[in-house]
């Protein structure tokens, strides 16, 4: 019984020591690096700081003026607002993908439409040099084909049957003048060398001259039926061929610089998808379409196959390289919002920045791809980038959701704002945030509202539950206990805060739209009242 007693006794006694010296023998078998890598991992506050005014610090906890806990304030790693950080899983999950931007000169093409037209080169106008009557007509209608040497009327004319009869007398005589004079006179009226030859050999007057297409083509006009009199001033027909076309284009007038004669054009139409042409611009127009502000050009396309008809639309293709090299990304790169554009920037190490560009030319650069040629599409950029810097070219919609560019963009609008309403931060007016809430309370007799708002940076409050005095231009009444809203805070002076805007509903639930809308409206109404104050 003693033994088990003593035994007890000394394992009381083990115990004891254990206790007591136990986390000091631990403490020594550190070392001092381990001791204070475990101290610089524990944050510690900087200072405390009251809710309602960020100005208000102190060394230790404790109550702001205003009766409120002060809130500790820890010392956090500098970085911008817009940087956003994501681990290698999450990057490969997203499918990021990123590249360089480049100094490269890039193809601009104009895509435009155009109209096909008759070359006005090779339009013939047949006129009748004599008086006469149309006895034959061989052409029924505008639009008929013609050949070469093909009879297109038969003209009686009794200036032309006492022309000939001349000339068969002067070849009676055998007077060299009189025949050199007759037969002059036989081609001054529009008989062509072929026609004489053949009344040389006949010695016979013909009572009908006819009268032959001197091209391959479609009648363009025909103004004359059988019977009709005609004189030299008459149009008889025109025609037209269609071996090579006209393909009239016109472009916008910011993008008339970029328009030269002997640039490439490709055609196709909608009418023969597989059909693909091509022509040089031959001509571009000396003045602007006064109605569309528009410069036309032209190119000269050879048409073989007539497949290229007048009056088709055509869609047109004008390849322009650019002459010198220029700052470029991937078209996929940029992210179009409203008024202004952006991209991802991939700082290294899982690290992304959304950031504002400045686009120029839109164009294309001739890419090899697993040895194919591709065209891939790029954007030049006029400010925001670097050549080198590295850009996101996929999944960067979800990266630049999560980044607060948007709100950066809203401070900076409210800064404006205020110094354009203001002067500056020192004038009659205070500092104004715009954040969201809930309602709990509408005290309408006191103008006042109870609300739990969101946390805001500006003035480093967290979320609070608080009691706000009203503008009397706000109306109060169409609130009540649980609506979602959006308001502006003014702060007018040491510890005074006004609520100067209030919505609420639906739309308050897209907190960066609704914040964007109200800097803007409020950025328009400060520029009423600078331009009213002088």
């Amino acid at each position: 019984m003693k033994q088990f007693i003593l035994a007890i006794t000394v394992l009381a006694i083990g115990l004891a020591l254990g206790t007591f010296f136990g986390p000091q023998l631990m403490q020594g078998t550190m070392s001092d690096g381990e001791l204070s890598s475990a101290d610089s991992n524990e944050k510690k506050p900087v200072y405390w700081v009251a809710p309602m005014d960020k100005n208000y610090r102190r060394d230790g906890p404790g109550l702001s003026p205003m009766g409120m806990d002060l809130v500790p304030v820890y010392e956090e790693d500098s970085g911008d607002d817009n940087t956003v950080k994501i681990s290698a899983t999450v990057e490969n999950n997203l499918g990021v993908k990123v590249a360089k931007v480049k100094n490269e000169a890039i193809m601009v093409p104009i895509d435009t439409v155009g109209t096909i037209q008759f070359d006005e080169s090779r339009i013939s106008h047949i006129h009748p040099r004599v008086e006469g009557w149309i006895e034959r007509l061989n052409v029924a209608a505008s639009g008929d084909p013609v050949k070469q040497g093909q009879t297109l009327f038969e003209l009686y004319s009794p200036e032309l049957v006492n022309a000939q009869e001349e000339y068969l007398a002067a070849l009676r005589s055998k007077n060299r003048n009189l025949i050199n004079a007759s037969k002059s006179r036989l081609r001054s009226l529009g008989l062509r060398d072929s026609h004489i030859n053949d009344l040389k050999k006949r010695r016979k007057v013909d009572q009908l001259v006819k009268f032959t297409a001197e091209q391959d083509g479609i009648v363009i006009d025909l103004n004359v039926r059988e019977g009709m009199h005609i004189r030299p001033m008459t149009e008889v027909m025109s025609i037209g061929s269609l071996e090579s076309v006209w393909v009239r284009g016109e472009v916008y007038e910011r993008q008339a610089y970029l328009i030269e004669r002997g640039q490439s054009v490709a055609i196709n139409l909608n009418s023969s998808p597989d059909g693909k042409w091509n022509g040089i611009i031959n001509y571009i127009y000396p003045s602007l379409d006064q109605k569309t502000r528009t410069l036309q050009f032209r190119a000269r396309v050879h048409n073989p196959d007539f497949a290229l008809r007048p009056h088709m639309l055509a869609n047109l293709r004008v390849e322009n390289m650019a002459q010198e090299a220029m700052t470029t990304v991937p078209r996929s790169a940029v992210i179009k919002a409203g008024n202004h554009n952006r991209v991802v920037k991939s700082l290294g190490e899982g690290r992304y920045k959304s950031v504002i560009v400045e686009l120029g030319l839109e164009g294309l650069v001739s890419t090899m791809k697993e040895g194919v040629e591709v065209m891939e599409s790029k954007v030049q950029i006029l400010k925001g980038l670097s050549n080198g810097d590295d850009v996101v070219v996929s999944a960067q919609f979800l990266i630049d959701s999560e980044s607060n560019i948007e709100a950066e963009l809203m401070r900076m609008e409210e800064a404006a704002m205020s110094q354009e309403m203001n002067g500056d931060m020192t004038g009659s007016a205070g500092p104004r945030v715009i954040t969201s809430g809930t309602v709990h309370k509408v005290m309408g007799s006191m103008g006042m509202i109870n609300v739990t708002h969101d946390p805001i940076p500006e003035w480093e409050w967290p979320t609070m539950k608080m009691d706000f005095q009203v503008s009397d231009q706000v109306d109060l009444g169409q609130f009540k206990e649980g609506d979602a809203i959006q308001f502006e805070i003014e702060k007018t002076g040491d510890w005074d805060y006004v609520v100067t805007r209030l919505l609420k509903g639906a739309e308050a639930s897209d907190t960066s739209q609704m914040d964007h809308d109200m800097a803007s409206d409020e950025m328009n109404a400060g520029q009423d009242d600078h331009t009213g104050g002088h």
